[in-house]
């Protein structure tokens, strides 16, 4: 009997030490796998985020090189306009990326010019219902820059005056003049048509490979939903996503140039007029509403020299929304769920 007993004790203490054991060990697992989580998280939104940036920079380079003034077109210096074109071309890993390339003249009448990189030259082409489909949209008061289910890009120019209106600090206040700064009229547009084949089936499966394996999925979805990319079926619940197609204000290149500064004439000799050319606000900020995110620039300088007085705003706009989204899932559902498997696994183990 005293045997027996001691042997129920015996049992009684390898299970009360296998119960902390495993308590133990579940609760390390737990710490184990909650570092993990964290780790695979940051990971993912960082790979998501540097994806969603070459992309963009692909899109923005494209964007950018095209940027030019109105003597360009009133001069039809098409050898400048070239040297851009082969710029681009010679620096871009999808030299296919851009299908055309038109120049439309802010004149009713006017038909558009096509670029003929072969030939280095604009050609007089014929406005086909793509064309004026997108003439009618760009030309509206709501400019927009990206319109992504046309995969176009549209650049405005506009014309070269001598003199800018610009706000002036005078010493004595009641002379101060507090007009806000105007962007001169629009000369016309270049639009940039993009190669859908291009994007779908070499840029987003290079960079797929670049940044994630396969336990990782990848889509691509508009503003409507629709999906515009996909590696294998998603769910609506990414672990990470970043915004593409983006040439909002924050990636914006300011050129300084020292003639457009006011010249002097006859009336602006006086001593105590001072030109002021440092901008006193700059803000961007992105707002959401709806699942869509909103850019907004604003540019404001000081009405006088005295910092206690309102600021002018001289430039303001809106960006608008992201027209795609990046969303990356891991294969498991989640990265969430991926890791609680894995924890599962071992714990059973």
């Amino acid at each position: 009997m005293k045997r027996s007993w001691i042997s129920v004790l015996v049992v009684a203490a390898v299970l009360g030490l296998l119960t902390l054991f495993l308590g133990l060990q579940y609760r390390w697992l737990a710490k184990v796998s909650e570092a993990e989580q964290e780790r695979m998280q940051k990971r993912a939104e960082a790979d998501t985020a540097r994806l969603a940036e070459d992309f963009n920079r692909e899109m923005q380079s494209a964007y950018y090189n095209f940027q030019t003034g109105s003597e360009l077109w009133a001069t039809s210096d098409w050898g400048a306009f070239s040297e851009r074109y082969d710029f681009w071309k010679d620096r871009t890993a999808y030299p296919e990326l851009i299908r055309g390339i038109y120049y439309f003249p802010n004149r009713p009448e006017a038909k558009p010019l096509e670029f003929d990189p072969a030939a280095r030259t604009f050609n007089a082409a014929e406005i086909t219902p793509e064309l004026a489909a997108l003439q009618s949209r760009f030309t509206a008061e709501d400019f927009r820059n990206v319109f992504a289910d046309a995969y176009a890009m549209v650049l405005p120019v506009h014309e070269s005056v001598d003199e800018l209106q610009h706000v002036v600090l005078r010493r004595r206040v009641a002379a101060i003049d507090t007009s806000a700064i105007k962007l001169p009229a629009k000369f016309g547009w270049v639009v940039v048509l993009l190669d859908e084949k291009v994007i779908k089936e070499r840029i987003f499966p290079d960079l797929s490979r670049k940044y994630f394996a396969d336990e990782y999925r990848l889509s691509v979805i508009d503003t409507s939903g629709q999906t515009i990319y996909a590696t294998t079926e998603s769910s609506s619940s990414p672990d990470a996503s970043a915004p593409l197609f983006s040439v909002s204000p924050d990636h914006l290149m300011f050129f300084a140039n020292r003639e457009s500064l006011p010249r002097v004439g006859p009336e602006n000799t006086k001593r105590n007029v001072l030109v002021n050319e440092r901008m006193e606000s700059r803000e961007y900020s992105r707002t959401e509403e709806n699942g869509r995110t909103t850019s907004a620039l604003k540019i404001e300088v000081q009405k006088s020299g005295d910092g206690s007085k309102p600021r002018t705003a001289v430039l303001a706009g809106t960006a608008g929304a992201e027209p795609w989204t990046l969303n990356v899932q891991h294969a498991a559902g989640s990265i969430d769920a991926f890791v609680r498997g894995e924890r599962n696994k071992s714990f059973l183990i």
